[in-house]
């Protein structure tokens, strides 16, 4: 079955990137991407399609899972709890 270029988007966000970054790959704005997303767009050019098809099986194909820095867990900062001896 051949996946709509909605659901390519949809599946490369689910593996972490952003519509910026899918944007910027495959030489779109973010805001055809948003649109693209939420069904707001049903055709997009032939070369934008071809570079969203790519980047789909680099990244969700391939099992690829991209790490942002947004989305990394960030450790706990607490003053309290700081490994510095006290005298």
């Amino acid at each position: 079955m051949t996946k709509t270029s909605k659901e390519l988007a949809e599946e490369i966000i689910a593996a972490g990137m952003t519509q910026t970054e899918i944007a910027e790959r495959v030489g779109a704005t973010q805001a055809t991407v948003s649109k693209l997303v939420r069904g707001g767009i049903a055709d997009i050019s032939y070369a934008i399609g071809k570079r969203l098809e790519l980047l789909h099986k680099e990244k969700v194909a391939s099992g690829k899972r991209v790490i942002n820095a947004k989305s990394q867990p960030q450790a706990p900062t607490h003053p309290e709890s700081s490994s510095t001896p006290t005298d």
